[in-house]
């Protein structure tokens, strides 16, 4: 699954000059250390509200960046993220439906006529029995040195991963699984064991939601970067966002440019 970054080029990031994607999220900086959000997001893990045990089901809402036949991005003067609601069972079981999310201006101008209603259904898939492709089968039963190991899978730092490769792992996982608070923190740290992680700042994500990010560059992909985003109010893991950072990124836009961002629910 794709996931989401962000880049800056000053403490506030840089809006690219054309719009292919939505603006760079605006940040405002914090003294908080790296330890400092950690800990905050674990307090606020402990007194929020959760479920007991970890469910094989994920609401996401995503965008990405549209290239052409040619391989060229589309410019777009609005923004139309898909809700992607996800269920499976043990047997590998499942349901998953898409629908249209609520569409808004890549540039703050008023909406085309064209834009696809909210909620409109866009595709329904349904999966037999061992039918679906779960890529993290057995997250929702992880502690925190399961979740360690399970991200080491996806980016081993002996080999030169970054934690912008980790969040990868991330993305895969909350895809298919709505996890406890405990787990949240045990990915949290996790990723933590990782280096190149940046504290950006607090914002505002495109759900409405105040945030914290924290940012990464990924081995994989040098020319990107990809931003974590935790919820201010119960320290989850809520969102992910990818965006050019270099002349080479996988798609020619201007730096600053956001390439896809995935949204999970803050619960």
């Amino acid at each position: 699954m794709a996931v989401l970054a962000f880049v800056l080029t000053s403490p506030f990031g840089q809006s690219p000059a054309a719009a292919f994607g939505p603006p760079p999220l605006q940040w405002t900086p914090t003294q908080q250390s790296l330890p400092e959000v950690a800990a905050m997001a674990h307090e606020r893990l402990a007194r929020a509200a959760g479920a007991e045990a970890a469910v094989r089901t994920s609401t996401v809402t995503g965008w990405n960046l549209s290239v052409n036949e040619a391989g060229e991005p589309d410019e777009v003067t609005s923004i139309s993220p898909l809700v992607t609601e996800l269920t499976w069972n043990e047997d590998l079981t499942g349901r998953r439906v898409v629908t249209a999310g609520r569409p808004y201006s890549a540039e703050g101008n008023s909406l085309p006529s064209d834009a696809v209603a909210e909620g409109t259904v866009i595709d329904v898939m349904e999966f037999g029995p061992g039918e679906y492709p779960a890529l993290a089968p057995d997250a929702g039963s992880l502690d925190a040195a399961g979740f360690r190991d399970l991200l080491a899978a996806y980016a081993p730092a002996d080999a030169g991963s970054k934690a912008g490769d980790a969040m990868l792992g991330i993305a895969d996982i909350l895809g298919e699984w709505t996890l406890t608070n405990a787990q949240h923190g045990y990915l949290l740290d996790a990723l933590l064991q990782y280096d190149g992680l940046t504290v950006l700042g607090t914002t505002e994500d495109r759900l409405g939601r105040q945030v914290i990010g924290l940012r990464s560059d990924a081995a994989l992909r040098p020319s990107e970067t990809t931003t974590l985003l935790i919820s201010a109010d119960t320290g989850r893991i809520v969102g992910m966002e990818t965006a050019a950072s270099g002349s080479d990124a996988s798609v020619p836009v201007p730096i600053g440019t956001v390439i896809n961002y995935n949204l999970w629910k803050d619960s």
